[in-house]
């Protein structure tokens, strides 16, 4: 008695000091009254992507801090009008950011973000530059090196496609999960003829990860209709995108037969 007491005086004291404890509910332990076959099942599935993101670089010069950013607006202005009409493509912006506005000094000034100067002398602003990043949606995929051309012929002096993806991810999730399902069956009626037995029904379902198809989720825009001529680039790029690829596992009991 002497020693639990301890023990649990102990245990109060710790708990005490640490302060709030989270406490976690486990899953219960599955009791299967007869022989099961438990397996793990992975499904993988690919698909040429239906659309490309690309980054568009903007910059706009003034002598005056609103004449930097007007001028930034009319190259945006310009560079998405352009890029939307790209024959033979669907071209929509998504979303800016990183929008700047910075001064521009002579070669004389030593001011940066660590080492501010007065804005007199050597570092009197010569004019100031502003800046943002353009996201856009292009549709078919394959057209997106000619909408990276064009953004750089239009003006952009920094241009890259960051990603590619699939309209239809749940379609592409579901069969990734078919085919996992489709691989634990196979595992289990291989260890089940190995056995001298035979599987039963399923007793339970395990759902895995599913990863992977970079879907167009993020990409709210509204369809956009371009009745003006459409344009194409000096220089037609070509971009290679992988496949969108998802993989899906699933952990699958099943009933093991005599």
């Amino acid at each position: 008695m002497t020693i639990w007491t301890r023990v649990w005086g102990l245990a109060a004291a710790v708990l005490m000091c640490a302060g709030p404890v989270q406490v976690r509910a486990q899953e219960p332990a599955a009791d299967y009254s007869q022989a099961v076959v438990v397996v793990t099942g992975r499904g993988v599935t690919t698909r040429a992507p239906d659309f490309g993101r690309i980054q568009v670089f903007v910059m706009g010069e003034g002598d005056t801090q609103v004449e930097a950013l007007a001028s930034l607006e009319s190259q945006r202005s310009r560079i998405v009008d352009g890029l939307q009409r790209l024959d033979g493509a669907q071209v929509t912006q998504v979303r800016t950011d990183d929008v700047r506005i910075e001064r521009v000094m002579g070669p004389d000034c030593e001011a940066d973000d660590y080492n501010l100067q007065r804005s007199s002398g050597v570092c009197e602003p010569q004019g100031y530059a502003a800046a943002m990043d353009v996201y856009l949606r292009v549709s078919p995929a394959a057209q997106a090196g000619s909408a990276l051309s064009l953004a750089a012929e239009l003006g952009s002096t920094r241009v890259s496609a960051t990603s590619f993806g699939v309209d239809d991810i749940a379609a592409l999730r579901n069969e990734a999960a078919r085919a996992a399902f489709a691989d634990a069956r196979r595992q289990a009626e291989q260890m089940a003829a190995s056995s001298g037995g035979q599987l039963g029904r399923i007793l339970r379902i395990q759902n895995g990860a599913v990863n992977g198809g970079n879907s167009n989720d993020l990409d709210d825009v509204d369809e956009i209709v371009i009745t003006g001529s459409r344009v194409r680039p000096a220089v037609q790029l070509t971009v290679t995108p992988e496949p969108a690829e998802v993989t899906a596992t699933l952990g699958v009991v099943f009933e093991l037969l005599p």
